[in-house]
């Protein structure tokens, strides 16, 4: 996440930019830089019963098994990374109430994974005719989102549950709905967060169940697509009758509104 001064392991130069391999059987050895700040990610294959988060994690170990140690990953992306994290692990988010909130754990660790393989697994190109099946994965993902305990926030996550290409998802929502996976999932978790809102007691009960664990970036995507921020519909949504109007409409809506 951060590091002044050289960083290397198993021979590998290193940057903040890297996600760095400490598995394997053959051990590691890493020198550390002068000044260093990161977050180490420990993946237990066996803390889960759940297939998706087992497969999603045998998935993991294939992608990282190559000779490679440090692997490089888009810098935009290695930093968003590290806000989720910082932002997730800090004293006063989310993270601190996890243990209180066995079902946002799971799926939190479910989309940690699932952050580091679409991290690490290139896109693939666009292109193929529209067919039934694209239509299927389409309704399948809405379905997911809509009644998964453990609601998806990453195609990785989508690819194993359907059992699916990355091409395929990818040519299902262009034509289907002219968005990519992720800005799909996106939108339907915000529509669902926004139903959401008529029974929640907070807006980060709301966020986490839909897998928002970065409360800035749920707020202003939230903003972006319903012209109001979380709290302002939770506070419409909680005041008596009469006192305003209930209206899930979006007001300014930047992206296609999933019903």
């Amino acid at each position: 996440m951060r590091a002044s001064g050289r960083c290397r392991i198993c021979g590998e130069d290193g940057t903040a930019d890297d996600v760095l391999v400490f598995s394997g059987r053959s051990g590691f050895e890493f020198v550390s830089p002068d000044l260093f700040t990161f977050v180490g990610i420990e993946i237990d294959p066996a803390s889960s019963e759940d297939p998706v988060f087992v497969g999603m994690v045998a998935l993991l170990e294939r992608v990282i098994s190559s000779d490679r140690r440090s692997i490089r990953i888009d810098p935009a992306k290695a930093a968003k990374l590290g806000r989720l994290l910082t932002a997730m692990l800090s004293d006063d988010g989310p993270g601190a109430r996890l243990e209180e909130w066995p079902d946002q754990a799971a799926a939190f660790n479910r989309g940690l994974v699932g952050w580091l393989l679409d991290m690490l697994q290139p896109s693939e190109p666009d292109g193929g005719p529209v067919t039934p099946r694209h239509w299927q994965a389409i309704s399948a993902i809405r379905q997911m989102v809509k009644t998964s305990p453990c609601c998806p926030i990453s195609v990785a996550e989508l690819t194993v549950e359907l059992g699916l290409s990355r091409r395929t998802l990818q040519n299902a929502c262009q034509e289907i709905v002219g968005m990519s996976p992720v800005q799909y999932l996106r939108a339907l978790r915000l529509s669902e967060a926004r139903r959401m809102m008529q029974r929640a007691t907070s807006v980060t009960e709301v966020a986490t169940q839909f897998g928002f664990w970065h409360l800035g970036y749920f707020s202003r995507d939230y903003q972006m697509m319903f012209g109001e921020l979380p709290s302002a519909t939770l506070r419409r949504w909680r005041a008596p009758t009469g006192d305003a109007v209930r209206d899930t409409r979006p007001r300014r809506s930047q992206r296609p509104y999933p019903s």
